[in-house]
């Protein structure tokens, strides 16, 4: 497929307008290739992925990450992580570029975004709201279910070695609002939304304070939640063109429990 066409055409779902004004995204490494037929799906580009493709990169045509390679000035960051820079001159010299939709992917149009896909890989369905964050999404359950219940059923559902539960609210829940990866201080606009409960990661201590003085619920989950990623991107590659080569590196690996 045309490379320029294949973006503009994951840009109808993931534009970079709907990014966080923090976050890089587009273009990480080198320019597009004119046509791409094989793509390798990664959460983050680093030395372990790249070791993974390096005896096939003459075959690869586009490389997409969730994280950005540069997050924050290039300058900075390629002075102070020589490890970074070793592997980004690497991949100048292997000419395959490197896209990351991140945050645009997170708020992502069309049900086809991070949390959407969470929400229907649990097995429910997206509730038809506007949140003020573009990237948070809702469910309201069927039926009440006991708050330790669904705890499980999220833990179970994504292999999770475990999860965090704050359940300083209610018992049982009817509903529920969630943004992968780091968003728990954005708890707030959860509960002054009418959701039992909040679902996120990454929580420092002050905010999980804040959130059982204000006698809410709080699910925090591994950071790595957001591997689903390789699933999504690939289902809408695949919709934009089903003769698309996807290869998915899936390396990451849950901390291990002690």
């Amino acid at each position: 497929m045309n490379s320029k066409k294949l973006l503009r055409e994951l840009a109808k779902f993931y534009p970079k307008s709907l990014k966080e004004s923090y976050d890089r995204v587009g273009k990480m490494i080198n320019n597009l290739k004119d046509d791409t037929a094989t793509i390798v799906l990664c959460l983050d580009f680093d030395e372990i992925v790249y070791q993974q493709i390096a005896d096939k990169l003459d075959n690869i045509d586009l490389i997409i990450s969730h994280h950005p390679f540069f997050f924050g000035p290039k300058g900075r960051i390629m002075k102070n992580d020589p490890l970074k820079k070793e592997l980004y001159e690497k991949m100048v010299a292997s000419q395959v570029p490197l896209y990351a939709f991140h945050t645009n992917f997170d708020a992502g149009k069309a049900h086809k975004g991070m949390n959407d896909a969470i929400i229907e890989e649990l097995g429910f369905k997206v509730d038809k709201i506007a949140f003020k964050d573009l990237a948070m999404r809702g469910c309201h359950l069927n039926k009440k279910m006991a708050i330790d219940d669904f705890a499980l059923l999220f833990k179970k559902t994504f292999a999770l070695p475990m999860v965090e539960l704050i359940n300083a609210g209610q018992k049982e829940i009817t509903s529920f609002a969630l943004i992968a990866g780091g968003g728990s201080r954005r708890y707030l606009e959860a509960m002054n939304s009418g959701y039992d409960l909040f679902i996120s990661g990454d929580a420092p201590h002050h905010v999980r304070r804040e959130i059982v003085l204000n006698k809410y619920n709080y699910l925090n989950v591994y950071h790595e939640i957001e591997r689903i990623f390789l699933k999504r991107m690939k289902k809408t590659l695949l919709e934009i063109d089903p003769s698309l080569n996807i290869i998915l590196i899936d390396h990451e690996e849950f901390p291990k429990i002690i």
